[in-house]
């Protein structure tokens, strides 16, 4: 029950993701608390670990093959969610994790200057029949996934501010946003070609 219980979680995070301050927070708890389960029904605990020490357990503990293509959805959401805050190294800690469990010959590549986007674009979710539909298919949360660093980083390593310079530019008419409600605003609505064009409206 635990792949139909996390592929669940994963299409009610995305349906509910970025509706408020509050829903934002309960993404990320729901994530955790998905996470709790997974140990739990391994016959584990995570209790009083932070997220990336959960992560880090989950990944390294949970070995069961049916459990591997929900966790990885999951995985991505994570990254998302922590895209949304800035959280750079955590999404890098993360897929260095996520990669080496899926494929334990392959060469880390730990110091290069881009190795976030390098470790997400070789992310490859395992293969499975998923037990319900998926609100997101994972290659194209990927795609989003990999589009969104790429920006995010871009207007890091140029000196900007991503928030200030995001709510500038796109909710001009409107009160500031939170930069977390807005970079969900991105990531789900916005198509593709409207970041690279927005990026251009940043220089």
């Amino acid at each position: 029950m635990m792949p139909l219980e996390l592929t669940v979680l994963y299409n009610s995070l995305l349906f509910v993701m970025g509706t408020s301050d509050c829903a934002i927070k309960g993404e990320a708890e729901g994530i955790r608390q998905g996470l709790l389960r997974v140990l739990e029904a391994c016959g584990t605990s995570g209790q009083g670990l932070s997220t990336e020490e959960l992560w880090q357990k989950v990944v390294q503990e949970v070995t069961v093959e049916e459990l591997q293509a929900p966790l990885h959805r999951l995985g991505a959401l994570q990254a998302a969610w922590w895209l949304a805050d800035s959280c750079l190294q955590s999404i890098t800690d993360l897929f260095r994790l996520l990669s080496s469990a899926e494929d334990p010959g392959r060469a880390p590549c730990s110091g290069e200057k881009n190795e976030l986007l390098t470790l997400l674009k070789a992310w490859r979710a395992p293969a499975e029949e998923a037990p319900i539909s998926l609100v997101q298919s994972t290659e194209d949360l990927k795609e989003t996934l990999c589009t969104a660093a790429a920006f995010l980083q871009g207007l890091c390593e140029g000196g900007g501010h991503p928030c200030q310079s995001l709510t500038c530019s796109f909710v001009p008419a409107h009160p500031p946003l939170t930069h977390l409600l807005l970079f969900w605003f991105l990531f789900l609505s916005m198509p593709l070609v409207g970041l690279f064009s927005s990026e251009k409206s940043l220089d």
